[in-house]
């Protein structure tokens, strides 16, 4: 398969139309799985075909959209969204369709984070699948078994016009080229471009996030990082929005006032969960793509084990609580079961575990790399788009006794993520700062929390997100 993907993707005479089943207007019927974690931001999926063109566009986010050719196999993705001034696009194909099914899968050179040695259906891989006539599943997996966006969705409507996709693109053409980086423009040289410039009115910023930019955003900069003491919601604008099924995940730390490289950070990691469940936290490196020159190889990215760089800055250090056990563990591979990590071997410090008002209470210090000055320490935690540190969380059932240390832990399903600390806060957003979750004897209405502790404003609902 391999062998004619690279040999045949440019200029197939095959017509390749996706099934006519797949158009239209879907709406989620459970709750979307993201690798950000579960996520209610993703509020429809939708399916067209351009009528001049012959080319099949989807989308399951507002700006992120999926153009497939009428005439080739290729696939391009193109994000464009001006709540940051960048744009991406990446190149897949169709590497199999039937009536109900088709897959797509990566087409070119592997991205750095892509897992080690992969090619093609390795890399990326992206499926729709229609399971009734009204009922289809969206899986994209980056890399394979790792579900980057899982959605169930049903058809509730008519598939949108040409428009709703392009005005997304702001002035910038989603073409089938064999590469990642910038969107290109539309130009004076661009004379097929079938929507004019004056029919497309390019986005001035992204409805969702609009009011949310210019004053949460904001906010959370100066509260989290203006702190000492602070404390991120993991997922949080998604458990505001969803709080039935969106865990309530809590990391709280000291942040270092002077030169940290390195130095002993404190931690405390909470979560409202069942007494027979488990909370872990681990440490992933700092983000990444923004650094567009900074090219390493970092295979594990998206997996759940780490890659040397990431022992740089934040550590590898993964920290799990259930019962009255705080366990060090480690994951030796890309996707599987953790283990614990030999005593000898232990990187964390000061540990505890605390069962206190329906909530598990993980507590630790580790050794990381914070910044050699106040600047770069404030970015670690709070670099407000993609540089700040990453954070992998995940919760799950414990098999057998909750208070035995060496216990079996379950598959935690679709209760995971991973994020930078601040990622436009999509990832994690500001809360109130507990001492007593961060030391047990602390009194809770302690007023050493820093008094400009405004990340206790919450957002009272979606509507405030939006224009």
């Amino acid at each position: 398969m391999r062998s004619f993907v690279l040999a045949s993707f440019i200029g197939m005479p095959e017509a390749y139309p996706l099934p006519a089943g797949m158009l239209g207007t879907w709406t989620p019927t459970t709750i979307p799985h993201a690798v950000l974690g579960p996520n209610r931001f993703i509020a429809k999926f939708t399916v067209a075909k351009d009528p001049r063109k012959g080319d099949f566009w989807f989308s399951a986010i507002d700006g992120q959209d999926f153009r497939v050719s009428a005439n080739t196999n290729e696939m391009q993705y193109c994000f464009s969204a001006s709540v940051v001034p960048v744009s991406e696009q990446a190149p897949f194909y169709i590497d199999s369709m039937t009536d109900t099914k088709v897959d797509f899968c990566w087409r070119g050179k592997p991205m750095p984070t892509h897992a080690a040695g992969c090619q093609a259906c390795e890399c990326a891989k992206i499926t729709l699948e229609l399971k009734s006539e009204d009922t289809m599943h969206f899986t994209f997996m980056m890399s394979p078994p790792v579900k980057h966006v899982h959605i169930e969705v049903k058809r509730t409507g008519k598939p949108p016009k040409m428009a709703f996709y392009k005005r997304w693109l702001g002035g910038k053409r989603c073409e089938f080229q064999n590469k990642t980086g910038f969107l290109p423009y539309i130009g004076d040289d661009d004379p097929e471009e079938d929507v004019k410039l004056h029919e497309v009115k390019p986005m001035q910023s992204c409805p969702t996030f609009s009011n949310f930019v210019t004053a949460k955003v904001k906010s959370d900069l100066e509260a989290s990082v203006g702190k000492h003491k602070a404390c991120r919601q993991l997922d949080g604008l998604n458990h505001m929005l969803d709080k039935t099924n969106v865990p309530d995940v809590k990391l709280q730390y000291i942040k270092p006032r002077i030169i940290c490289w390195p130095c002993d950070v404190q931690y405390s990691v909470s979560a409202e969960i069942a007494q027979d469940q488990y909370i872990g936290v681990g440490f992933k490196g700092m983000g990444y793509a923004i650094k567009l020159h900074e090219k390493p190889i970092r295979p594990n990215y998206f997996g759940m084990s780490h890659d040397p760089i990431d022992e740089k800055r934040t550590g590898t250090a993964m920290a799990l609580g259930h019962g009255d056990c705080f366990r060090e563990m480690k994951s030796p591979n890309y996707v599987g079961s953790v283990v614990d990590v030999a005593e000898g071997d232990r990187k964390l410090k000061k540990t505890s575990v605390e069962r206190k008002n329906g909530r598990t209470i993980v507590r630790f210090t580790v050794s990381q790399h914070i910044g050699r000055d106040t600047a770069a320490i404030d970015d670690f935690f709070g670099d407000p788009v993609q540089m700040s540190a990453r954070v992998m969380w995940a919760i799950g059932n414990v098999n057998g006794d909750v208070d035995q240390c060496n216990a079996t832990l379950a598959y935690h399903q679709h209760f995971r993520g991973v994020a930078p600390l601040n990622w436009l806060s999509v990832g994690s957003s500001s809360c109130k700062y507990h001492p007593s979750e961060m030391d047990s004897s602390a009194d809770e209405n302690d007023s050493s929390a820093d008094e400009n502790d405004s990340s206790a404003d919450e957002i009272d609902s979606f509507a405030d997100l939006m224009v």
